[in-house]
């Protein structure tokens, strides 16, 4: 019986981590969609942002950046602790947010 329920147990993590893993990145037309499938416009608003904050573009990252007192580059990685080279628009400004949320 306690075979049976660890086998269980085992089946279930493995089924479930698979579910998780088969998660795909939305193409830009099921962006556009999900931004007119909520039931107000703010909520179409919140899908909007939610998909548009991953993908900011550089150009737009440095003007919140510098508007946060992130003067330029060496400052930016000198407050994270790292470098920027390998990261998104949109992760380092996550990054940069933690630092600001931390003052």
């Amino acid at each position: 019986m306690v075979k049976l329920k660890i086998l269980f147990i085992l089946t279930m993590l493995i089924a479930l981590s698979g579910c998780c893993s088969k998660q795909k990145k939305m193409t830009n037309l099921e962006i556009i969609k999900s931004t007119y499938e909520g039931k107000t416009s703010e909520e179409n608003g919140k899908n909007l942002v939610k998909y548009a904050a991953e993908d900011i573009s550089w150009t737009a990252f440095w003007t919140w950046a510098k508007t946060n007192g992130f003067a330029n580059r060496d400052a930016l990685e000198q407050a994270i602790g790292q470098s920027i080279n390998q990261l998104s628009p949109g992760q380092a400004r996550k990054l940069a947010q933690t630092v600001i949320d931390a003052r």
